[in-house]
């Protein structure tokens, strides 16, 4: 068992193999954070934590994961809330990708990142502060809905039309210039959407 806070409110999660979790109110009490963070530091908290235990991480896959993890906090957080990373998206040919983490494990190609990575030989790996213990809780909870799913199924999903990437990609009649972000409020509007269906909307959004 381990617990999540959400815009205040403290929730016990539950495993449950059908639904993944349950989201189930107890109390509220703040957490320290230290977002934002680079896009690293949260790659590094999924192959270190996740990733050990099933011969590593692609690529592709932390790229989805992030994605995700970008505009679930959106929901959670909200848009005037401190972002969970220190960047945002791009539209890329691929889909939705964190172009300088991007850049830096494209090294990789399609094999699988066994270990943390850094930026220099000589400096520790970047990560979480271990005292956040919130984004820790949230980032298992986003591997817990989604770490089973494939690459090829996240990689659908996020350019499925009505996604945001959908949205820049059609407004630039699929021919998006380098480097172009995709705005919160666009990951907001199809995180929003998913999570009306699926019922992960924190008690505070009123859709």
């Amino acid at each position: 068992m381990f617990f999540l806070w959400v815009i205040g409110v403290k929730y016990d999660i539950t495993k449950d193999h059908s639904l993944c979790l349950k989201f189930v109110k107890v109390r509220s009490d703040p957490y320290n954070m230290s977002v934002p963070y680079m896009p690293l530091s949260v790659a590094n908290y999924f192959i270190d934590r996740f990733g050990r235990d099933i011969g590593g991480l692609r690529h592709i896959k932390i790229q989805k994961l992030l994605y995700l993890s970008h505009g679930h906090w959106l929901i959670f957080e909200g848009l005037e809330a401190p972002p969970l990373m220190t960047v945002r998206p791009e539209v890329m040919k691929t889909g939705p990708r964190f172009r300088e983490l991007y850049e830096f494990l494209k090294i990789f190609g399609h094999c699988p990142i066994l270990e943390p990575q850094s930026r220099h030989p000589f400096a520790p790996e970047e990560s979480l502060d271990s005292e956040d213990k919130k984004v820790q809780d949230f980032l298992s909870w986003i591997w817990c809905r989604y770490g089973h799913m494939s690459s090829f199924v996240l990689c659908e999903k996020q350019q499925s039309k009505g996604s945001a990437w959908f949205k820049i990609a059609a407004e630039n009649d699929f021919r998006v210039p380098r480097g172009t972000e995709i705005p919160d409020q666009y990951v907001y509007e199809e995180f929003l959407g998913d999570s009306e269906q699926t019922g992960l909307l924190p008690p505070e959004i009123t859709v």
